[in-house]
């Protein structure tokens, strides 16, 4: 079976038009716009805060000083979380009451010296709380994380091109120069004439992803085509994401944002918290860079002959037993693992052998990929990364 990785094209699938940008330029206005409108409060005492219904007949939040602000989405979500009451169910009351609803939670619980730090917005003619998170969170500003990916771009990578996925004007139809730098075998399946739309950046009030590709540098795996790079980079300015990179080589990435047979997947999460969780993202998300990205293929291709050619057993029984005895994973986890592996070798390649380290790797973490839950995904992408260091 096919290792498929499907975070892109769930949001390409999901996001609005206005969340929608053609690439990094037009993703790094909009974050600094962002950045650039945004009136950021100091600490504020938690008890002092109270929901109160706006000129508008929403739902706000003032303190202290009896300044009103409306609340975005999010920020309405982080308040009903604070007061211990669940967003689902007062966004379907009436301001007036959910705003009852909010400040009677609040006052019943003990906040003591707990303080909040707010991110405010400021509009043309209303200030909205777009965050309220504890003191202890670090924000990480999106157009910052834009900003520092224009390295990439400069040695070839790019937002690959997207089918419209909803009415949206700015569709067109591709050029030459829109799918030139794709390449013939990376399975994407836009033509010039084809329709294409903004997609692959995104941003929002709350979060953004991006995902870039380089197929200029194709690499020999033995395959048909061979592969190309991608990178996944996720982040939130008001707590809803980590700072994320994920890295990995695939075979082909179709209009809807599909990436077909994703191997070598490594990634960073870094949470929001210290004194600098940026400068943490960049020295281990970019050194990730520099050896999953920025490498040479012919290094890369030299790792993958190598994890190819070195076999960790002749049976199943042997492949289990001699990475079980390595800790890598619990027996049921490398059987499993090791079926995925044997699904994975007959549809990309029969010259693949899944016993050895490239084709276990490719079973942990096609059975990755099959996980509900990040944690879990964790534990068998760290178990693929400690078999292909078995390569050497």
């Amino acid at each position: 079976m096919s290792n498929n990785l499907f975070e892109a094209a769930n949001q390409w699938m999901n996001r609005p038009n206005d969340q929608r940008f053609w690439g990094l330029d037009d993703l790094f206005t909009a974050t600094l716009g962002h950045y650039e409108s945004h009136a950021e409060s100091g600490d504020v005492v938690t008890a002092d805060l109270r929901a109160t219904v706006t000129t508008r007949g929403g739902v706000g939040l003032t303190g202290r000083e009896g300044k009103v602000a409306q609340l975005s989405h999010y920020g309405f979500g982080q308040l009903s979380q604070l007061a211990g009451s669940p967003a689902e169910f007062l966004r379907k009351l009436s301001p007036e009451l959910a705003t009852q609803c909010i400040n009677e939670r609040l006052a019943a619980q003990d906040f003591g010296n707990h303080r909040s730090s707010l991110l405010w917005h400021e509009g043309q003619d209303a200030l909205t709380l777009r965050a309220l998170l504890t003191p202890k969170y670090t924000r990480v500003w999106n157009c910052d994380v834009v900003e520092r990916l224009g390295h990439l771009t400069a040695q070839g990578w790019k937002v690959p091109p997207a089918l419209p996925r909803r009415n949206d004007p700015r569709a067109r139809p591709a050029t030459l120069a829109d799918v030139n730098n794709v390449g013939a075998g990376s399975g994407v399946k836009i033509k010039p004439g084809d329709m294409i739309a903004p997609g692959g950046a995104y941003a929002s009030d709350h979060d953004l992803f991006v995902f870039l590709i380089d197929d200029s540098r194709r690499i020999d795996d033995g395959s048909e085509g061979g592969l190309c790079r991608g990178v996944f980079i996720t982040n939130s300015e008001v707590g809803d994401a980590s700072l994320r990179i994920k890295t990995f080589l695939f075979r082909g990435v179709c209009g809807n944002h599909i990436v077909w047979s994703a191997s070598k997947v490594n990634e960073v999460s870094i949470i929001h918290k210290g004194k600098d969780p940026f400068g943490k993202f960049l020295r281990e998300a970019y050194t990730l860079a520099e050896t999953s990205l920025l490498e040479g293929a012919s290094a890369t291709e030299m790792h993958i002959r190598t994890a190819k050619s070195r076999l960790l057993g002749s049976s199943t029984e042997e492949v289990v037993a001699a990475l079980h005895k390595k800790h890598i994973a619990p027996k049921k986890t490398i059987e499993a693992a090791l079926l995925e592996a044997a699904r994975d070798c007959e549809f990309n390649d029969q010259r693949c052998n899944p016993f050895s380290v490239w084709g276990v790797v490719q079973g942990f973490t096609a059975l990755s990929q099959l996980q509900p839950f990040g944690d879990r995904r964790m534990e068998l992408d760290e178990a693929a990364g400690a078999v292909l260091a078995l390569a050497g």
